[in-house]
């Protein structure tokens, strides 16, 4: 077969496409050999392109080859929707078998094409003169049907043996019968001949315990024609020729049968059982048709002759000459019916009749048979067989006239009566039957010219057609040519298939600029799933993919025709001629080695085939050399459903997106086996698995769990395994014995999972269980991958069987491959490891069968590289004492949890930094790890002291990622924690908020406690100065604590509008000093607003508050007694220095600090700066040197250029500082005489316009410095020195700022805002007021700019989004007398209400829960605010156990008022949980309300998650009565057993309920009305099975009932019943007796059957019957009530009454009767 496979391959590959991209195409269908047809209308259906096609254009392709059609009805040349295409199709047949074993179609290409077709049928020339009636052809025909699985082979070689693992049927010498085979062979007895029957079949291997030696006996027409031995477990063949005077010209019967046979030692042995594969037969017969076809072969005749066949059910008929290509339609023929007689005699007698299609068979000792087709439609076939020959003849004489009748007589001897019928039928040969004569008669009763009879000794038999009107069968006639030789094709409409018609997808495989790394080979069902799989496998893994459709791939590469070999040769093309071959095939569908559903039970689709049988998809990669060794990674998603792909899909991605966690270091090693040896063994290689896994450096956890108890299948250790995979374990081995759905170490199916999230992949190192593509079952592998939220991603097994040697190395070898490293696919570690395995049988077929399902590219989630990480909310923070309310006392914060590492281990110190951001400031930890495995713990500290507020931190591994890892995702935690004031924190008011002047209420909270172990104290004071006499001091009766808070009320008066400053202290009374914490100081307005007001009024106003916020460029000032913020002015310090003396010379200008010119160097001459007016920066700088060096001054033009420059470049206002410098006159004074603007004399008028008055005295080696501002000369400053002396003027500028701006404190939390007042009016347009919205965040949106108005309207902005605003106020000086004002601002709101858990009303109702079981926990959530009441927001509870398995409840809080609280209740089943349980309740997690505070929405609690450790209940019932030990029951009673059970987790298969009858489990398959029902969650019956029984033994039957409850607990009820062969009446009696108005009758009964009834009559002493009871009577106990009452309803008298019992059914009782009294 191997040598087959290759052959067909390389043909397929070198084999043209067939196909091209071409829409005018279409591919056609059969399932049978014969004339198939389409319509054309149907082919429209599919392909609009055919419409009005050119006939003579349409080509059939079969294999690649053009095939004659004919078109039938055509009328123009066209193909319109009234045409009909004929062709001789075929069943779909294998390489070298009959049927094909992966499909029945068979493909054709209907094509369009664009030239005309010579293959044409063409019409038999029309006939009708000839010489003879044919009466003989060469007939064969092959007899084979394909109903069981053979097991005639090694069932672990997968190559598919020459019977395609199919069998007709089975011959067993246990069970007594034969394998008939009636076999049609109408002939010319004047011919002498020999028939040729071969037959084929096969040793089983059913029995591997037998001997597999056969005897069989063939026997023809009940002769033994021969008895022979056979060695066991081969193929045969055996060849009879038969002589035709064995033959019977009809019907005859061929058998075989297998016998036992004795040993030499006497002892009797049952062999193995012999499978039929398939017949051949080959004969010269008449004509003849069977199920209206036929097909023979006609030599040629001399001269033209005429062609009857009989048989056809329909006058429309079709007969195609497959040999001359010639093609007849004819429609016209005469009807009646096709007979069929056979007669033997003697003592193997036996008879055969067939009317038209319906065959009688009668063997045994001889009678008269008769068959008729009654007058009227002849469709009424009735078959009768006596030896009374009376019944006979009424038979016959009551058959109407007109009756077709078949009669066969094979008895001694005939009744004289009954040889007179048949003479008055017409027979002529009657009369002179003999004793063992075999009679055969057809006729048309009442038509006695209508006569066929054959009369011979032994064996007589007749094939005749009888003509008559309304027959049901008819025969072709048609006169042919003569000289020529036929092969013959004939079908009636009828049976003329119809064949199939399918789009065909454009396509184009063998395209070489398509080089995917991906190849996903889908059915067409799941092309949805694909192109989801194919965009998620893209982006992930940054691969490019193919989609290809199978179909496409048997087109392409197969003609059309589905085989594994197609899709083989398809990648072997891609392999060798693409530039880049994939690395990565996918198939999407399912597979089952049951393609055609032979078996009755089979379900599941071949999708997509998988090779061999047991299957292999690992056959696929094979593409180049003798080898094992892969080329591609192949991989199968084996999906059935929808339903399927999506429960898979998400599964996968939640696998690939999951974050990394503990569990995907853990590794779980399973291990059983069936004797005490084999649970060693298997435990050994389990171990040192283990054990390899811990040396290495995976920084594995392993768990081993192992089998240890006696038992093909055992289920103590569910529970622990269960527990291990709900977890999460990255891997799971099992080692040991298995099946397609049974482990020996079982219990832990998938539906009895619970680990959603934590898919790991399954390896079992056994047999069959992942055999995905068995038809019948859902293997375990698959039932794993396809449980939504359960079981695995992907698993391996063995689809046949497992060797112990073999697979223990493949496990060995895969685990070294696996700590190898390389970042390899799971299959690539399979790969690895197969391919070192040796090349003996039982190891290449572990390579070839050992197969993964799931997605090929998933690999084990851990890195070839160290891959540091943080699990989410891992970390925590402490204080010093482990409590996580963090306060400033504490001093000290620890920060503590575990690293853990996802890849593998580093052996060199780890980096770990811990970042603090507090207030703006960051400080920074470091701290070293040794080294890494798996996890490792650290703790931080963090000072902390005098620090309140919110902390944030970062905390990274390896930050300069010296382990190379490739994952930085998770390295990084940020986390944030508030240390509290250690004082009191406000609630109503906030700082600045207003509250009623009359009796004015204050609320707080102590965040770390507010019970009687503090004491409060607050006082009030009308100003900031707290060292004043406070205005009012708190008395303590005035003060409320509460769980949440601490309310105030003193009894006083406050001014309204005035503003007060609040103190408030806590004070720990446990301390000996009482020391108090920090204090609580706030100010607020009072106004006349009454308390319960919702809306706020937050109001900065006055000095003292307004420096709680922040201000830039601006001062206070007063404008109507009242303190406002007005633009600032500042002092710019300047000083001109100068010296012309030549011992001091010097120059020095600086401004603000800025010094523009100063010595040295000496810069002779005048210096001079311009300033801007409005910042006093320096516009110009220059220095003139009017001394000159130059030896021709006329030509130095510095002085005219300084006069300009005074002149020109000073602006109006602008300031001018001037000082000269050394000797600073001479290149003036001689301009001046030659008169120039440079001149000594220009600069006194210039100088003198800028305000100077000393400029006259300027004169040679004298000082001169100028302050001047232009254009105001009043303001000019200068000094003078005769000699030169130092001159400095200095001072200061004032500079008047144009602008200047304020921010406020944040205003709210606010959940709506209105509006905003200015307090004090200014000039509008010189105050602009921003608007800052804070976001959640607290992050700043700007949203509006306006002008400070007296009101803004504030509704408009969403205190959802920003529950804080801020405001910043921008003040602008147009003019240096402008003097813009801010004051203060009132913004009105409603704050935001404030949630607080009431932790002492936390309510369990249970607070030990067994799992499954409803917990009800009660919180109370009470609105403190004062304020604000709170809409709807939502609340979490999250329930946690130890291994961070979580069940979360979503809540929804409703609308509670201010200063109100509301119940939430949560009841939930506890299914998911188990063990000490975390309940984390949560509320307002997302800040819908803007709270102030979060600390007082969370509450922690623990409570207890038990198993279920108590064993299920039995009951039995038995025909609806239940069972005890010892009770009588009936021999084939209905059963119905209940499970009961204290625990709600739902029973959900029959595995955990099994009954034994005896030595036998009772299943679907060997029982009747088989159901099993779950209860689901329903207490205390959890699961009912009911069936009925095959018949119970007599006497003693012992039952067994296995019973598993959902946790694992087992139980066992086991019982004897009894069943009785005869009726007996037990225990009759009455109670009360003496009785007086009522008694009831009992009694027992026994009896093979239920279906009894009981009739009690009773006498009165006189015999008198005064009342009949009726009732059913069951088998065992039984009661009726008797009222005391007679028949007229009339109690009866006083007395002695007797009662007899009497009981009908099927089984005879004894009557039995009794006595009672009456006494009233």
């Amino acid at each position: 077969m191997k040598k087959v496979t290759s052959i067909l391959i390389a043909f397929l590959l070198i084999a043209p496409a067939i196909l091209l991209p071409n829409t005018n195409e279409v591919k056609l269908t059969t399932k049978k050999d014969g004339i198939a047809s389409v319509s054309a209308s149907e082919i429209f259906e599919i392909n609009q392109n055919f419409q009005n096609a050119i006939i003579q254009n349409l080509k059939l392709l079969h294999f690649g080859k053009e095939i004659p059609i004919y078109i039938n009805n055509d009328s123009d040349g066209l193909l319109n929707s009234g045409d009909e295409i004929i062709f001789l199709g075929q069943r779909a047949n294998g390489d070298t078998t009959w049927f094909e074993h992966y499909t029945d179609e068979e493909p054709y290409f209907l094509i369009n094409s664009e030239s005309p077709s010579n293959e044409r049928f063409l019409n038999f020339p029309d006939l009708t003169e000839y010489s003879n009636i044919l009466n003989e052809v060469e007939y064969f025909e092959h007899f084979e049907k394909e109903k069981l699985l053979l097991a005639g082979y090694e069932d672990y070689i997968t190559e598919i043996s020459p019977g395609e693992i199919w069998a007709w049927d089975t011959l067993s010498p246990a069970i007594s019968g034969s394998f008939k085979l009636p076999l049609l062979i109408p002939f010319n007895k004047s011919n002498t001949q020999t028939i040729q029957l071969k037959a084929y079949f096969i040793s089983t291997g059913y029995s591997k315990s037998r001997e597999l030696n056969h005897n069989l006996k063939f026997i023809f027409n009940k002769d033994t024609i021969l008895e022979k031995a056979y060695k066991g477990g081969q193929n045969y063949f055996e060849q009879f020729d038969i002589n035709s005077n064995y033959i019977s010209n009809g019907y005859n019967l061929f058998e075989m049968k297998s016998f036992g046979y004795r040993k030499q030692d006497n002892q009797f042995v049952y062999p193995d059982d012999v499978g039929i594969d398939y017949f051949e037969l080959s004969a010269r017969t008449v004509p003849f048709a069977k199920n209206s076809s036929s097909t023979f072969t006609i030599e040629k005749q001399s001269s033209n002759f005429k062609l009857n066949v009989p048989g056809f059910s329909n006058q429309k008929i079709f007969a195609i000459d497959t040999l001359n290509r010639r093609i007849a339609v004819l429609d016209k023929f005469q009807s009646g019916t096709t007979l069929s007689i056979v007669s033997k005699s003697g003592e193997k007698a036996f008879s055969s009749i067939s009317i038209n299609d319906s065959l009688n068979y009668t063997g045994g000792a001889g009678g008269i048979h008769i068959g008729t087709a009654k007058a009227s439609d002849y469709s009424s076939i009735e078959f009768f067989s006596s030896s009374d020959f009376s019944k006979a003849e009424n038979f016959l004489n009551s058959l109407p006239n007109g009756t077709v009748i078949a009669v066969s007589v094979n008895s001694q001897s005939i009744t004289n009566s009954f040889k007179d019928i048949l003479v008055n039928l017409g027979s002529k040969l009657i009369s002179q039957f003999k004793s063992g004569d075999a009679f055969s008669f057809a006729c048309i009763k009442g038509e006695t010219n209508v006569v066929f009879e054959n009369l011979e000794n032994y064996i007589s038999g007749l094939y005749e057609f009888i003509r008559h009107n309304g027959g049901k069968s008819n025969q072709f006639e048609k006169v042919f040519e003569a000289n020529k030789d036929y092969v013959l094709q004939i079908n009636d409409v009828n049976s003329v298939e119809k064949a199939k018609v399918y789009k065909i997808n454009e396509s184009n495989l063998k395209n070489t600029e398509v080089n995917p790394d991906l190849l996903i080979i889908t059915h067409a069902k799941f092309t949805d799933f694909a192109n989801n799989y194919a965009n998620f496998r893209a982006e992930r893994n940054s691969l490019t993919y193919a989609l290809v459709q199978i179909e496409d791939i048997y087109n392409e590469f197969n003609f059309g025709k589905k085989s594994p070999h197609a899709i083989k040769a398809y990648l072997k093309w891609c392999y060798q001629n693409k530039p880049t071959a994939p690395k990565y095939v996918v198939f999407i569908g399912g597979a089952s080695w049951d393609a055609r559903f032979i078996l009755p039970t089979s379900f599941k689709y071949d999708f997509i085939p998988s090779y061999g049988k047991p299957v292999s998809d690992y056959w696929y990669a094979l593409l180049e050399g003798d080898d094992f060794i892969p080329e591609l990674i192949v991989g199968r998603i084996p999906v059935q459903s929808d339903e399927q792909v999506n429960i898979y899909f998400e599964k996968l991605k939640e696998y690939e997106n999951v974050k990394n966690a503990p569990w995907q270091k853990e590794y779980l090693l399973l291990s059983g086996g069936s004797t005490a040896f084999e649970r060693a063994s298997f435990l050994t290689i389990i171990l040192n698995i283990a054990q390899t896994l811990k040396n290495s450096n995976l920084c594995a956890d392993t768990t081993i769990i192992n089998k240890k108890v006696e038992s093909a299948v055992a289920e103590n250790e569910a529970g622990e395994i269960i527990r291990n995979v709900n977890a999460g374990k990255l891997w799971t081995f099992f080692f040991g014995h298995g099946s397609a759905t049974l482990l020996d170490l079982d219990g832990w199916q998938a539906e009895r999972l619970n680990n959603a999230g934590r898919y790991g992949i399954f390896s079992s190192f056994s047999c069959n269980t992942g055999a995905f593509a068995e038809p019948n079952v859902i293997s375990r592998n698959e039932d794993y991958l396809f449980t939504a939220n359960r079981g695995f991603i992907g698993a391996s097994s063995a689809t046949g069987v497992g060797f112990v040697d073999v697979q223990s190395e493949l496990l060995r070898k895969t685990i070294e491959a696996y700590i190898a490293g390389g970042n390899s696919s799971y299959i690539e570690l399979l790969n690895k490891a197969k391919v070192q395995l040796t090349r003996n049988v039982q190891e290449i077929n572990t390579i070839l069968q050992y197969n993964f399902i799931g997605d090929p590219l998933l690999s084990l989630k851990i890195n070839d590289k160290p891959n540091l990480y943080f699990v989410e909310n891992s970390i925590e923070v402490t204080n010093i004492r482990n409590e996580k309310i963090i306060v400033e006392s504490d001093s000290v914060a620890q920060i503590s949890g575990l690293v853990y590492n996802q890849g593998r281990r580093y052996d060199e110190n780890v980096e770990f930094l811990l970042v603090r951001e507090y207030n703006g400031m960051l400080d920074t930890l470091f701290m070293e790890f040794p080294s890494f495995c798996l996890s490792d713990a650290f703790t931080c500290f963090l000072n902390i002291a005098s620090m309140p507020g919110l902390h944030k931190f970062w905390i990274i591994i390896d930050p300069e990622n010296k382990t190379q890892s490739e994952d930085t995702t998770n390295k990084t935690y940020a986390g944030l924690f508030e240390v509290l004031n250690t004082g009191l924190l406000p609630l109503d008011p906030l700082n600045l908020w207003n509250l009623s002047s009359n009796k004015p209420e204050f609320r707080f909270i102590n965040p770390i406690a507010n019970d009687t172990s503090f004491s409060y104290s607050f006082k009030i004071w009308d100003n900031p100065d707290t060292s004043s006499t406070p205005f009012y001091i708190s008395l303590t009766d005035e003060i409320k604590l509460f769980e949440n808070y601490i309310d105030w009320k003193p009894n006083l008066s406050l001014i309204q509008n005035n503003q007060y400053w609040l103190e408030g202290k806590s004070i720990l009374k446990s301390e000996e000093n009482q020391s108090k914490t920090n204090s609580l100081f706030l100010s607020f307005t009072a106004t006349n607003r009454n308390v319960i007001d919702t809306i706020a009024q937050w109001q900065i106003f006055g000095r003292n508050q307004l420096e709680q916020g922040t201000f830039n460029d601006l001062c206070f000032s007063k404008i109507d007694e009242k303190d406002v913020l007005i633009i600032d002015s500042v002092f710019v310090p300047y000083k001109i220095a100068g010296a012309a003396l030549q011992s001091k010379r010097f120059s020095d200008i600086n401004v603000d600090g800025t010094i523009y010119i100063t010595t040295p160097p000496t810069h002779r001459g005048f210096n001079v700066i311009v300033l801007s007016p409005d910042d006093f920066s320096a516009k110009r700088l220059r220095v003139f040197d009017t001394w000159s060096d130059s030896s021709d001054l006329s030509s130095d033009s510095t002085s005219i250029k300084f006069v300009k420059f005074l002149r020109d470049s000073v602006e109006f206002g602008d300031y001018l500082l001037l000082t000269t410098c050394d000797e600073s006159s001479r290149l003036l004074n001689y301009h001046k005489k030659l008169n120039t603007t440079g001149s000594m004399d220009t600069l006194r008028t210039v100088l003198k316009e800028y305000g100077s008055a000393l400029i006259d005295s300027l004169e040679l080696s004298s000082t001169f410095t100028m302050l001047a501002r232009r254009g105001f000369p009043e303001l000019t400053k200068e000094l003078w020195s005769g000699i030169g002396d130092t001159c400095i003027i200095q001072g200061n500028f004032i500079k008047y700022l144009k602008n200047g701006n304020y921010i406020t404190p944040k205003v709210g939390p606010a959940q709506k805002w209105f509006s905003i007042n200015n307090l004090v009016k200014t000039a509008v347009d010189s105050v602009l007021i921003e608007i800052v919205g804070l976001n959640k965040n607290m992050s700043p949106v700007s949203l509006k700019s306006v002008e400070f108005d007296e009101n803004i309207d504030l509704s408009d902005i969403s205190a959802d989004e920003y529950p804080y605003l801020r405001f910043n106020i921008y003040l602008k000086r147009k003019e240096s007398t402008d003097n813009p004002a801010f004051g203060g601002l009132k913004c009105s709101f409603v704050p935001s209400p404030e949630l607080a858990i009431v932790k002492s009303q936390t309510n369990f109702l249970e607070n030990n829960i067994l799992r499954a079981d409803d917990i009800s926990i009660t919180y109370q959530v009470e609105n403190i605010s004062k304020r604000g009441n709170a809409n709807k927001s939502n609340s979490l509870l999250t329930n946690t156990t130890n291994e961070l398995k979580n069940v979360i409840l979503e809540s929804e809080i409703p609308f509670i008022s201010r200063n109100e609280d509301d119940e939430m209740q949560f009841q939930f089943d506890t299914e998911q949980l188990n063990g000490n349980v975390s309940a984390l309740y949560e509320i307002d997690l997302k800040n819908q309300l803007n709270e102030l505070y979060s600390f007082n929405n969370i509450t922690l609690d623990n409570y207890n998650v038990f198993e279920d450790t108590i064993k299920p209940k039995i009951k039995l019932f038995l025909d609806d009565v239940e069972i005890e030990d010892g009770a009588y029951v009936a021999v084939r009673p209905h059963f119905k057993v209940e499970l009961h059970d204290n625990s709600r987790l739902a029973v959900e298969s029959d595995e955990n309920l099994k009954v034994r009858i005896n030595s036998r489990i009772q299943l679907a398959d060997n029982t009747e009305d088989y159901e099993f029902i779950s209860k689901s969650k329903e207490r205390p019956i959890k699961a009912i099975l009911s069936f009925k029984s095959d018949s119970l033994d007599f006497d003693e039957n012992i039952l067994t009932v296995y019973a598993t409850d959902a946790s694992g607990n087992r139980d066992t009820l086991r019982l004897s019943v009894f069943c009785s062969l005869n009726g007996f009446i037990k225990n009759l009696g009455n109670y009360p007796n003496p009785a007086s108005y009522v008694t009831t009758i009992t009694f027992d009964i026994k009896a093979p059957g239920q279906e009894n009834k009981a009739t009690i009559d009773i006498y009165d002493i006189y015999g008198r019957k005064v009342k009949t009871l009726e009732q059913i009577a069951k088998i065992g106990k039984n009661e009726v009530l008797w009222d005391c009452t007679n028949e007229e309803g009339n109690q009866v008298a006083s007395g002695v009454y007797n009662y007899l019992l009497s009981i009908k059914g099927r089984t005879y009782f004894e009557p039995t009767s009794s006595n009672l009294l009456i006494v009233r």
